[in-house]
């Protein structure tokens, strides 16, 4: 990003400190083809996010950076339907997805905790 414009106080000053400065994705998935886990599939997924906070009349609230794993495990009963379970924060990871301005009490919002969702797909 580049600022094309901007107050002399603000130059060399982060953009918007309640955004991470950097975000990483990753996913990965292995389906078998043969074998003794034929038509079996495992995935994993990281995110990682970079430190947040807000800086508000002088009262500073942060949120350190953090990495969260998630996983999934799935089987194809044939080429049309599939059942999979998918686990999302897999070590309930606790962090502020959010955090407000000191001026505005401190709105704070925890990020999602562990979760898991089991899915049957069928296509038409």
């Amino acid at each position: 990003m580049k600022v094309l414009k901007a107050a002399v106080t603000d130059t060399a000053t982060t953009f918007n400190s309640t955004t991470p400065k950097h975000n990483f994705n990753l996913w990965t998935k292995h389906t078998w083809q043969d074998g003794m886990f034929n038509r079996w599939s495992a995935g994993a997924g990281l995110r990682a996010i970079s430190e947040i906070y807000d800086l508000t009349n002088g009262i500073r609230v942060s949120q350190g950076g953090y990495m969260l794993v998630d996983a999934q495990i799935a089987y194809q009963f044939d080429p049309k339907m599939t059942i999979s379970l998918t686990a999302t924060n897999l070590f309930d990871k606790k962090y502020y997805e959010k955090i407000g301005a000191a001026s505005f009490g401190r709105q704070s919002f925890y990020g999602e905790p562990q979760a898991f969702l089991l899915s049957l797909s069928r296509k038409f």
